[in-house]
């Protein structure tokens, strides 16, 4: 049981880890929105997690975080569609935040449910 309860935790936070990462990013791109030649990045870390999981579920041991891993690559470094060489929309990238921070939310209140959930069987 005590497996199972790290399982969860470290599953959750990952996936904070990797959206906090992809956050990051995404506020990196709108800061250089007038860079000229700067090429935004995204974050990529989904796979990771999804491997991870399926290694965990097959091997029946414990969930390993450090192998779920945030990775940032340029998103179309060879596009651009202004003159200074920039690839980045401020208005997508805006969506993205958006979009990327409710996620977040979502998965920390799950965090702090789960908790919560603990805490009153504890007591």
């Amino acid at each position: 049981m005590l497996n199972n309860i790290h399982n969860q935790a470290s599953i959750l936070g990952a996936a904070l880890k990797g959206l906090s990462a992809r956050n990051d990013v995404i506020q990196n791109n709108i800061a250089n929105a007038d860079t000229m030649n700067f090429k935004k990045s995204a974050v990529d870390f989904e796979d990771s997690l999804r491997d991870a999981l399926v290694e965990s579920y097959n091997d029946g041991g414990r969930f390993d975080q450090s192998k779920v891993t945030a990775t940032a690559r340029f998103e179309k470094p060879n596009y651009f569609y202004r003159l200074d060489g920039n690839n980045v929309d401020v208005e997508l990238e805006m969506a993205d935040l958006y979009k990327n921070g409710a996620k977040y939310d979502a998965i920390s209140t799950g965090v702090m449910n789960y908790y919560k959930r603990i805490m009153s069987v504890l007591r």
